[in-house]
């Protein structure tokens, strides 16, 4: 409950990459707080996590931003993969959201979703799936990520970009 776990804490690396919202990506505190539900509720029915995802800017000097879509979700899968070796009951992972959609905090500028819709005025509203799409096609047929993932990439999605 809430009450019950206000004091787990967490620090954000000052150096963590972050989202188009401002949000630090933490592969690692998602097994953190897997392992964490785990131990203390070990839910009957197990864990599903509800809303995985991000939407990234376009920024210098980083690749573009359906790439590091698609590198976010393989790196989580990699942690959940992780967390259910190591006696985690993670029964399911939903990516926010299936198609761009409106935001209420920020209208249709983020762009989380796995298909892309040109919002331009008089548009056709056209749906295009972005590389996260094939991703998830991949996770949800194989119940796994492909096999050009190492343990090294595992690794880092461990590591707090501050080394701590």
């Amino acid at each position: 409950s809430y009450t019950s776990d206000e004091n787990y804490l967490t620090a954000i690396p000052m150096d963590a990459e972050l989202t188009a919202t401002g949000w630090p990506v933490a592969h690692y505190g998602l097994g953190k707080l897997l392992q964490h539900l785990q131990k203390t509720y070990a839910p009957k029915g197990g864990i599903i996590v509800t809303e995985g995802g991000a939407a990234f800017n376009e920024e210098s000097g980083q690749p573009p931003p359906e790439q590091r879509q698609a590198a976010y979700l393989k790196r989580q899968a990699l942690v959940l993969r992780r967390a259910i070796a190591e006696g985690v009951d993670v029964r399911g992972y939903f990516w926010w959201t299936l198609m761009d959609n409106f935001e209420w905090s920020s209208g249709y500028s983020k762009r989380f979703g796995l298909y892309s819709i040109d919002f331009a005025p008089g548009s056709s509203l056209a749906r295009v799936p972005r590389a996260a799409a094939a991703v998830f096609k991949e996770l949800a047929a194989r119940s796994r990520v492909s096999e050009d993932l190492s343990l090294s990439d595992f690794e880092k999605c461990l590591q707090r970009p501050d080394g701590l």
